[in-house]
């Protein structure tokens, strides 16, 4: 999974202009749970604009969150397009896991429901 230009001057310039309002007005969170906490307040907004089904509102809040999703990997020093592509490779080779379970058993995936999955999906963890 490539990084594209785009993504790249897009995150970098959330992160600087973090950065900017941190040394000009001080605002900032103190610590990483600060910005966890934020992150809960955003997706709390999440949902109360799923519950109106505003479109708008919506991807606003969706957008919120992945704002505050990328102050946490500047508070935790963390590369967010690298985490999120070893993340993506962990769930590909879980779900892999899953196909070669249920192959090997004569299980078709398509006909599980959402639990039997989630029984195969934590089998795959281990």
């Amino acid at each position: 999974m490539g990084r594209t230009q785009k993504e790249l001057d897009l995150i970098d310039e959330i992160i600087k202009y973090q950065i900017f309002l941190k040394e000009k007005y001080g605002f900032d969170w103190d610590n990483v749970s600060g910005v966890l906490d934020k992150l809960k307040e955003e997706i709390k907004e999440l949902e109360d604009a799923l519950k109106e089904n505003e479109n708008k509102k919506i991807e606003e809040e969706f957008g919120d969150i992945l704002i505050t999703i990328v102050n946490l990997s500047r508070f935790l020093n963390l590369d967010l397009i690298d985490t999120l592509n070893e993340s993506y490779m962990k769930f590909k080779k879980r779900v892999d896991k899953m196909e070669k379970e249920a192959k090997k058993e004569n299980i078709d995936l398509k006909k599980l429901n959402i639990y039997e999955l989630d029984k195969l999906w934590e089998k795959s963890k281990k």
